[in-house]
């Protein structure tokens, strides 16, 4: 569990913040847009599990969610997944999807407004550690049929180690998940670094990201991984 700083009135954690708890519907409603696009039940509701004002906007890390949800088969085999020594895998947020025939999946989620934090560094990890993540990041490689030379473990690892998640949940221990990326729009910070201003920006960056991982056009999780676009502008 970590509880970072957040910038006053810009960035990507102090919008998905508002949104999760002051404009949860309009959230919500690019979710369902996207969910409607795909093959599924009507959504029911969307419970947002983090991040949460009452509980002081904490992030989960790892699979924290399932230890709190009396999951240890989850934990145990995420433990043989992914190392658990130094900092877990941070998320921005955690929803449970509710379909109205009664079944559920999770919702994962990253959000990003600028695009010096889309292009993440490399893994940092040693030794055994690092051995284990290379293998779990080539484990999905093969299942999502990428290049085996494709480089996953430095410049878009977070974007990488988040697919892998995704895999381990779905693959390995059945948890019906989705990855939500959330792109904001229309950010703007003191510094003046480079926020993306509309959708078309957004989609210049992802299709370079998705170059450079290799990730073919249409793989196994592409319908997977849902992106929305919600205009921070809209909701100031």
């Amino acid at each position: 569990m970590i509880m970072s700083n957040v910038g006053d009135g810009y960035g990507s954690q102090y919008h998905l913040r508002r949104w999760v708890n002051g404009n949860q519907s309009s959230l919500n409603a690019h979710i369902e847009n996207a969910y409607r696009t795909l093959d599924l039940p009507l959504i029911d509701s969307i419970h947002w599990v983090s991040p949460i004002e009452s509980d002081g906007f904490r992030e989960l890390g790892g699979m924290e969610y399932f230890s709190e949800t009396g999951r240890s088969d989850v934990v145990n085999a995420w433990t043989g997944f992914w190392p658990q020594s130094g900092r877990p895998q941070m998320w921005d947020g955690w929803a449970v999807v509710r379909f109205k025939d009664g079944t559920e999946e999770i919702l994962v989620v990253e959000a990003k407004a600028n695009s010096s934090e889309f292009e993440t560094p490399g893994t940092g990890s040693k030794g055994s550690s690092r051995t284990k993540i290379l293998r779990s990041l080539d484990e999905t490689k093969a299942f999502l049929n990428v290049p085996t030379d494709a480089v996953w473990y430095e410049t878009y690892y977070q974007f990488c180690n988040r697919l892998t998640a995704l895999y381990f949940l779905n693959e390995q221990v059945e948890v019906p998940s989705r990855l939500l990326m959330i792109y904001f729009i229309g950010d703007q910070f003191p510094d003046g670094r480079d926020c993306p201003q509309s959708q078309d920006a957004w989609g210049s960056l992802i299709s370079k990201m998705h170059q450079a991982i290799k990730l073919p056009r249409d793989h196994r999780y592409s319908a997977r991984v849902i992106d929305v676009f919600p205009n921070v502008t809209l909701d100031r």
